[in-house]
């Protein structure tokens, strides 16, 4: 849909983008457990737990005057576990 959008409007000055978002520590997280936050974070290849404020960022770069020609992306904001999920066969 992402790529739909950027092709279909981008004549109109309309960027479409999307941010692929990874589990990120917030409240609900938190009463998890701090074994099940170790889990998490040991599972992505950065070895960090994101916050809030690492997809924040994200998302003001796509909406800043920065990304003035960039439209059909498909950020993910995830530590890395986008790049290491298993493909399709």
């Amino acid at each position: 849909m992402t790529l739909s959008v950027a092709a279909d409007h981008a004549a109109e000055g309309i960027r479409a983008n999307a941010l692929i978002v990874g589990t990120v520590f917030t409240p609900l997280v938190a009463r998890m457990g701090e074994e099940a936050r170790e889990r998490r974070r040991k599972a992505v290849p950065l070895q960090t737990e994101g916050t809030g404020w690492d997809v924040a960022y994200g998302a003001l770069y796509l909406a800043s005057d920065e990304a003035r020609w960039v439209t059909g992306v498909m950020l993910p904001i995830d530590g890395g576990f986008y790049a290491v999920r298993p493909w399709p066969r």
